[in-house]
């Protein structure tokens, strides 16, 4: 699915995802996060794995979308590698060397997205600001909930340097850090902005990972659920809670420590 085609189906998904009981609000950023987000993941994560900045074009994006409504999958296309001069790629066709990628590879991800977050704005009663720290958020999550890719602190480094690139939309940035779990370094992402997914109804029949969840960090009665990354959370409860989801993970995969 192509930008134009994503902007023309944004109305049918939205009231897709709301006639499933979600808030209308918190579907529209579901949305943003959905589409927006995943280009600003995508980026980030061919950044921190490959040390190039890749332009995200709206002409050559392809969003790959699951029958439920979210985008599972994008295709960056014919993408133009930034890349430094001694970096392996450098004098390759489809690359440009340049001194320091990351101002432009963030402001490319803003370009590209830009109709679909605009196309979301009159659907979600929220301000432009907060859809924009959907994608914004997105570069804060290549290596939080994964380990193909070591977490070290130069990769960090870059992800907060595309989310904090000067001239972007999104006024907040997500906070990265490295906590130490019993199978390796795990990356802990909060948010610069929230999700609203707080605002959806409990559902009547958790599954075995939420109730889990509830069962290892139950909160105050009444008290609403953030997300463990959401920045309504304090650090400290955002690290417990994902370096707990981590190991969790990692010992369903069948990992040991080691």
């Amino acid at each position: 699915m192509s930008v134009e085609e994503a902007v023309a189906i944004l109305p049918e998904l939205h009231a897709t995802v709301v006639a499933r009981g979600t808030p209308s609000k918190a579907a529209a950023k579901y949305l943003a996060a959905w589409f927006g987000g995943l280009v600003a993941r995508t980026v980030g994560y061919a950044a921190v794995g490959s040390g190039a900045g890749f332009l995200a074009d709206a002409g050559e994006l392809r969003w790959r979308v699951h029958p439920g409504g979210w985008a599972d999958g994008l295709d960056l296309g014919h993408a133009v590698a930034l890349v430094g001069r001694g970096h392996p790629w450098n004098g390759r066709p489809g690359t440009e060397t340049v001194r320091e990628p990351t101002a432009r590879t963030a402001l490319a991800v803003a370009d590209a997205v830009r109709p679909l977050v605009e196309a979301l704005w009159p659907l979600s009663g929220l301000g432009l600001p907060g859809l924009w720290a959907e994608v914004g958020d997105g570069f804060g999550e290549p290596l939080a909930h994964q380990w193909e890719l070591a977490v070290t602190e130069e990769r960090l480094t870059v992800l907060r340097g595309l989310a904090a690139a000067p001239g972007t939309p999104w006024r907040t940035q997500p906070a990265l850090w490295a906590a130490p779990g019993e199978h390796g370094t795990v990356c802990v992402v909060r948010k610069g902005g929230c999700c609203r997914a707080y605002t959806e109804p409990e559902p009547e029949e958790p599954d075995d990972e939420l109730r889990a969840l509830v069962e290892r960090f139950p909160e105050e009665a009444g008290a609403p659920r953030y997300c463990s990354s959401c920045a309504l959370r304090d650090a400290g409860s955002c690290e417990a809670q994902q370096v707990w989801w981590h190991e969790r993970r990692r010992r369903g995969a069948g990992f040991t420590a080691g």
